[in-house]
C-alpha cells in the first residue's frame, strides 16, 4: 500500500493527528488501499472510490464540542462490496492514558485533560451506517503487540476488515463527537453519565436455561474432555481449537527462535535490548497437548467443581469430588508447591504429555490470581458444604500464610506473576510482572476473606481489609482497574469480574466493617465493566461469515469487549464470553439488589444463549465459543473455561429462580 500523506487539522487542539481520511478494501481481510481525497476547506475533504462510489468529511467546530460528519455513497450501477475505515485518528504518544475500543467511547487523557471520543448511533440507518474501530498495525516481535493503534470509524460499523453488498445510491453515515472533559478517560463516572436517564432494555434468550444446559452437560459428559487419573482424581482438560476443521487439544502456546523454544524472560530480553536486530521475527507455536488447569483467567477446574456441585446431578458430583481430590492430592501433593522459594503457592496447570506442572502458556510460573482463584472456589464448597475434607483448610491457610503474606513482605505488594526461583515473571509478550495488579490484589484479599469464614480468626479478616484499603483502593481511586488476561496489560473487562467477586464475597460477611466502603468500590468497578459493554446492536450476522457453520447466531448488543491494552492487539476486537461475567453480575446484584445491575445480567445470559455451539456434529456442540470477534475471524474453539455458565447455574439451583430471571 502506498504512503499514507499526514493531514493538519485543529483537533484537540493539535494534540491529535488526521492519519488518512478514507481507506478500503473490497474482500474480507482484503488488500487496503487509500481513497484519492481533495482537502475543499480547512475543515472538509472530498473523494472518490474508482467504480464504487464518493466519500466526504467535515469537521464542524462547536462550543465544548467538536463533531465530525463521515458519508460514503454507493455510485456502482451493479452495486458494490466494500469494507472501510474513515477518519484514522492517531492519539498522542505522551498521552497518560488512552482507551481505544470498537463501539463504545473512546480517547485520551494528557496534563490532568480528557479528550473523549464518541460514535453516534443512528436506529433508522441500521445496518448502514458506521461506529468507531481500531485501525492497528501488527509488530513482527510477537502475537499481540502493535506498532500503532488508530481510532476511526469503520463500515460495516464497529468492525474490523469486513465488507457488505451496497446497491448504487445506497448511503453510509457516521459522526464522531469529541468533547474536553475534566474527567480522567477511565473514570467510570463517563459510562455513568453515558447511562443517565436511560432505561436499558431486555433481551429474549435464544431459547430458555433448561434447553441451554440439556446442551451444556452433553459437553460436560463428553468422554474426550475428562480424564480419570485414579479411582479418586480426575479433572476436564482445557478444550479445542478448530471445531469446524480438525479438532485440536487446547494446550500452551508459545514461540520459537529458528528450532529454539523461547519463554518469558527471554522474549522479555529480546523485546527489550537494545542489540537486538530489528528484523528478527519470532513464530507461535501451539502443542496439541492434554493440558489440566485449575486456575487460568478466574477459571479452570476449581472453578468447574464449584458449578458441577450446583448442577447437582449424581455424574456431576462425582465429577466434583474427583476434581478437588486432583488439587489437593494428585502426584503425592496436588497442585500446591512443597519447597522451595514459592512453597505454598497453587501451579495453575499440568501437561499430562510431558508429565509436568506447567502455566497457561506452557511455561513455568506462578500467578497472583491464580491463588484466589483456587482458594475461593475449594472455599466455597466446604463453606457450602459439598466438600468437607479438613486437608482443604490446612493447604488455603498455607497458601495464604507461607506464600502470600512473605510476598507482600519481600516485595511490598504482591506481583502479578513469579518464576520458579522467586523473581518477578514475565507475560507471553515479554512484559514484566513485577508490579501490582487490581484483580491480583482484590484475589489476595478474596484468600483471607475465604480463610477468615472456614477458620473464625479476625486476624485473616483484618488482613483482607488491609489489602482492601491499603493496596486495591488506591489503584481503583486512580482508576487503574489492571488486567486479568496474564499476557498484557492495560485494562480488561475480566478482570472487573473478578475484583467485583472479591468485593461481593467481603460483603457478605456479618457485620464488616468495610461495608460502607466496599460498596463504593462496587459500584465504581460496576460501572467500570459498563464501559466495556456494547450498548447497540450492529448486525454482524448481517455482514459476515463469522461463526459459520457453528449453529451460532452473533449478536454484539450488551455483550462485554475484551479489553485495551495501548501497543496491544490482544482481545482488541473480542466480545468475551466467559463464565465470570455473568457470576460477577449475580453476586453484585444480590450483595446490592440494583436493578441496572440485574438487567445486565439477564442480558448477558440471553447473550450466552446465541453464542451456544448448537450443532450436534461438532466438538464445542453444548459449550460456548471463546469469543465472538468483531471482525473477519472465526473464533472456533471451546474451552471449558469459557464453557461453563456457573451464574445461570447457580440461578437454576436456586428455590425460587424466577426471583431473577422473571
Amino acid at each position: 500500500m502506498k504512503q499514507i500523506p499526514l493531514y493538519e487539522t485543529k483537533l484537540c487542539e493539535g494534540l491529535v493527528r488526521l492519519v488518512y481520511v478514507f481507506k478500503y478494501w473490497l474482500s474480507p481481510g482484503g488488500e487496503q488501499f487509500e481513497a484519492p481525497v481533495r482537502r475543499e476547506s480547512a475543515t472538509e475533504w472530498r473523494g472518490k472510490v474508482p467504480n464504487a462510489g464518493e466519500l466526504s468529511m467535515k469537521i464542524n467546530p462547536g462550543s465544548g464540542m467538536t463533531a465530525i460528519d463521515c458519508e460514503f455513497i454507493c455510485t456502482a450501477a451493479e452495486g458494490t462490496t466494500i469494507g472501510f475505515y474513515f477518519v484514522g485518528l492517531e492519539f498522542p504518544d505522551e498521552a497518560e492514558a488512552w482507551r481505544i475500543l470498537p463501539g463504545v467511547y473512546s480517547g485520551f487523557t494528557r496534563g490532568g485533560e480528557t479528550w473523549k471520543f464518541t460514535s453516534i448511533y443512528c436506529r433508522e440507518s441500521g445496518i448502514r451506517q458506521m461506529a468507531n474501530a481500531i485501525d492497528s498495525t501488527r509488530h513482527p516481535l510477537g502475537t499481540a503487540r502493535t506498532i500503532n493503534s488508530r481510532y476511526c470509524l469503520s463500515f460495516p460499523p464497529a468492525y474490523e476488515d469486513g465488507v457488505f453488498q451496497l446497491r448504487d445510491g445506497d448511503k453510509v453515515s457516521g459522526q464522531i463527537r469529541t468533547e474536553k472533559i475534566t474527567r480522567h478517560i477511565w473514570d467510570p463516572e463517563n459510562k455513568r453519565r453515558e447511562l443517565e436517564g436511560t432505561e436499558e432494555n431486555v433481551n429474549l434468550p435464544r431459547y430458555p436455561v433448561s434447553e441451554y444446559l440439556k446442551k451444556w452437560e452433553v459437553l460436560m459428559t463428553r468422554k474426550d474432555r475428562w480424564d480419570d487419573f485414579d479411582r479418586q482424581c480426575g479433572l476436564y482438560h482445557v478444550g479445542y481449537y478448530n471445531l469446524l476443521e480438525r479438532p485440536l487439544l487446547g494446550g500452551p502456546f508459545g514461540y520459537t527462535d529458528g528450532k529454539r523454544e523461547v519463554r518469558y524472560r527471554e522474549l522479555y530480553e529480546m523485546f527489550e535490548s537494545k542489540t537486538e536486530k530489528p528484523e528478527r521475527a519470532l513464530g507461535s507455536f501451539q502443542h496439541n497437548t492434554r493440558q489440566y488447569e485449575i486456575a487460568w483467567g478466574n477459571g479452570g477446574n476449581a472453578m468447574i467443581a464449584y458449578a458441577l456441585f450446583h448442577y447437582g446431578k449424581a455424574w456431576a458430583r462425582t465429577k466434583a469430588e474427583k476434581i478437588i481430590n486432583a488439587i489437593l492430592f494428585f502426584m503425592d501433593g496436588g497442585f500446591q508447591i512443597q519447597k522451595g522459594p514459592l512453597q505454598g503457592a497453587w501451579q495453575g496447570a499440568f501437561n499430562a504429555d510431558s508429565n509436568r506442572f506447567q502455566d497457561h502458556y506452557g511455561g513455568r510460573q506462578v500467578f497472583i490470581p491464580d491463588q484466589g482463584i483456587v482458594n475461593y472456589f475449594l472455599g466455597k464448597c466446604y463453606l457450602e458444604n459439598h466438600w468437607r475434607h479438613p486437608e482443604l483448610i490446612r493447604k488455603i491457610s498455607r497458601n495464604c500464610h507461607d506464600f502470600l503474606l512473605p510476598l507482600k513482605k519481600r516485595f511490598g505488594h504482591f506481583p502479578n506473576a513469579l518464576s520458579l526461583d522467586g523473581s518477578p515473571g514475565y507475560s507471553r509478550e515479554g512484559y514484566s510482572y513485577a508490579e501490582a495488579n487490581a484483580p491480583g490484589i482484590a484475589q489476595a484479599a478474596l484468600s483471607f476473606i475465604i480463610l477468615y469464614r472456614l477458620d473464625g480468626d479476625p486476624r485473616n479478616l483484618e488482613i483482607a481489609e488491609r489489602i482492601i484499603t491499603g493496596e486495591l483502593e488506591p489503584l481503583l481511586r486512580k482508576f487503574q482497574f489492571g488486567f486479568l488476561e496474564y499476557d498484557h496489560r492495560g485494562n480488561d473487562s475480566s478482570g472487573a469480574c473478578s475484583i467485583l467477586i472479591a468485593l461481593a464475597e467481603y460483603l457478605d460477611i456479618p457485620g464488616a466493617g468495610l461495608r460502607k466502603l466496599v460498596l463504593e468500590l462496587q459500584d465504581l468497578v460496576f460501572y467500570h465493566l459498563l464501559s466495556f459493554r456494547m450498548e447497540h446492536h450492529y448486525y454482524p450476522a448481517r455482514h459476515t461469515d463469522n461463526m459459520k457453520g457453528c449453529g451460532v447466531y452473533p449478536v454484539n448488543q450488551y455483550a462485554f469487549l475484551h479489553g485495551f491494552t495501548r501497543g496491544s492487539c490482544q482481545g482488541e476486537y473480542a466480545l468475551h464470553l466467559r463464565y465470570e461475567y455473568d457470576y460477577a453480575l449475580l453476586r453484585t446484584w444480590e450483595t446490592g439488589k440494583q436493578s441496572r445491575v440485574r438487567k445486565a445480567l439477564l442480558n448477558y445470559l440471553s447473550n450466552l444463549t446465541y453464542m451456544q455451539y448448537s450443532d450436534p456434529r461438532i466438538a464445542g456442540y453444548g459449550g460456548v465459543t471463546e469469543h465472538t470477534a468483531m471482525k473477519a475471524y472465526t473464533q472456533d474453539t471451546c474451552h471449558i473455561l469459557h464453557s461453563v455458565p456457573l451464574g445461570m447455574l447457580m440461578i437454576a439451583s436456586r428455590e425460587n429462580p424466577d426471583e431473577i430471571l422473571n
